[in-house]
């Protein structure tokens, strides 16, 4: 019995305008992403945003919020994660955030067609998925004018690793960030500046 193709493969272009894969770069239309991961049945996945940042987990003053919450608007996605944020002026407003929260960076991005609220910053396992496919993910990453390459370097993962009180009894919190180089994960101060790479799912 012969093996059927798969439909969408890892590496396969995706355009958000049509919701449409494809293997080949299609004339005159905006790519939005690459196919990073495809399930067993080859319907669904993840796919890699074009661009990606560098920053903190959350940022130092997120210590001093009275409160943090993942907003009603949020996608199941970003409830999956642990989102902290800073509020201006007593509002509780996505636009009020002044933090570089790595959940809040790819859930306001909105690039290449892609839509606020789509991204969403990827759990330990879906980040280890996409490391597995990297070079696969490069390849099709590099034939894309002006998209970014991802980096033989650390990258957040949106899996909170735990919390501890140091000497002083400030509440330290740790995340995982996964190597690019080698697919090892190591547990890291939120403080830590990584690679911030906006996912989506198929």
């Amino acid at each position: 019995m012969e093996k059927k193709e798969r439909l969408i493969d890892v590496g396969m272009f995706y355009y958000a305008k049509d919701r449409a894969f494809s293997k080949q770069l299609l004339p005159n239309k905006q790519v939005s992403g690459v196919v990073g991961y495809v399930d067993e049945t080859g319907q669904h996945g993840l796919i890699v945003t074009l661009h990606q940042k560098v920053g903190e987990w959350a940022n130092e003053h997120t210590y001093d919020a009275d409160d943090y919450y993942v907003p009603q608007c949020a996608a199941s996605k970003q409830r999956s994660c642990i989102v902290w944020y800073i509020f201006q002026q007593k509002t509780k407003n996505l636009h009020d955030v002044r933090c570089t929260d790595s959940s809040v960076i790819c859930y306001n991005y909105s690039e290449n067609g892609i839509r606020q609220g789509e991204a969403f910053l990827g759990n330990k396992e879906e980040m280890s998925l996409i490391c597995q496919n990297r070079y696969q993910i490069n390849q099709a990453l590099s034939l894309i004018p002006g998209a970014e390459l991802l980096h033989p370097s650390y990258y957040w993962t949106g899996s909170l690793n735990f919390l501890e009180k140091d000497e002083e009894c400030l509440c330290k919190a740790y995340a995982w960030v996964l190597n690019f180089n080698n697919g090892m994960s190591y547990s890291c101060n939120i403080e830590y500046y990584a690679y911030i790479l906006p996912l989506l799912e198929f």
